[in-house]
């Protein structure tokens, strides 16, 4: 959808016919409906970022010089949208038992900032197409088959730079290079040579054009200062937090140590 935003009740029109266009219980889309009404110079969370991409070493080159901030209007109503339909497609599985009965595994174990990483078996969306619609990789809270979904994760070949990805320049892509994979498809770990990575048994994939990005969107575990970093600071490695009270949602709604 390419829409030319040109005046604030253009933007009304435009965001109400893309209100009838999105499938169901379109929270994005209408929230940036309704800011566009109460406050058209300023955009909903979603659509002005303040953080560096995430920590771990993780941010590209790609983004030196590019400052995150507030979308235009076009690109805000795109993003939404395609939120939108992301949360609608992976709420098919709220619980990981629900992901590996219908074809996903785990690839990745609970890991800090993200939790785990299932993508499916048979890798049949794993490509150079980018879908913000359907993301390859599902993420959840724990490693039992009760944990519950907490995120998303796009994982797209691009040669030589990032893909286009979202609309406007909030997406901060990185990559996970030399990656050490079990003969089954499961992580061992990144940073390998191939002979270390034969060393364990494992498979080496270099990754070099291979690209992932995370967008926090998911109903309480939302991401407000930067919907697109790389990792949550609510879910430490001793397992998720969802005390409102505890101090990493401040961090979650407003940028903290993460957030470099």
């Amino acid at each position: 959808m390419k829409l030319r935003i040109r005046s604030s009740r253009s933007v009304v029109l435009a965001l109400t016919i893309a209100m009838l266009m999105t499938a169901c219980a379109p929270v994005f889309t209408t929230a940036t409906f309704e800011h566009a009404q109460a406050d058209p110079d300023t955009r909903p969370w979603f659509c002005d970022s303040t953080g560096g991409g995430g920590h771990g070493g993780h941010t590209s080159h790609h983004y030196d010089g590019i400052v995150k901030g507030e979308l235009d209007w076009n690109d805000c109503l795109y993003n939404a949208v395609s939120f939108d339909r992301a949360v609608d497609y992976v709420q098919q599985w709220p619980t990981a038992g629900d992901a590996e009965a219908d074809g996903f595994m785990r690839v990745v174990p609970y890991a800090e900032g993200m939790g785990t990483h299932h993508r499916r078996v048979d890798a049949s969306n794993i490509d150079d197409v980018f879908d913000p619609g359907e993301p390859e990789f599902l993420m959840y809270d724990g490693n039992g088959s009760n944990a519950e979904l907490t995120g998303m994760a796009w994982w797209v070949e691009s040669v030589g730079a990032p893909p286009e990805g979202f609309r406007g320049d909030n997406d901060w892509w990185h990559q996970h290079l030399n990656v050490c994979l079990t003969q089954s498809g499961t992580w061992i770990g990144q940073g390998y040579t191939p002979q270390q990575c034969a060393a364990v048994g494992g498979e080496h994939f270099p990754n070099d054009n291979w690209w992932m990005a995370h967008a926090w969107i998911l109903p309480d575990w939302e991401l407000h200062f930067d919907v697109f970093q790389n990792h949550h600071p609510c879910l430490p490695w001793s397992g998720p937090i969802t005390d409102p009270g505890d101090p990493c949602w401040m961090e979650a709604m407003h940028g903290g140590g993460h957030g470099g």
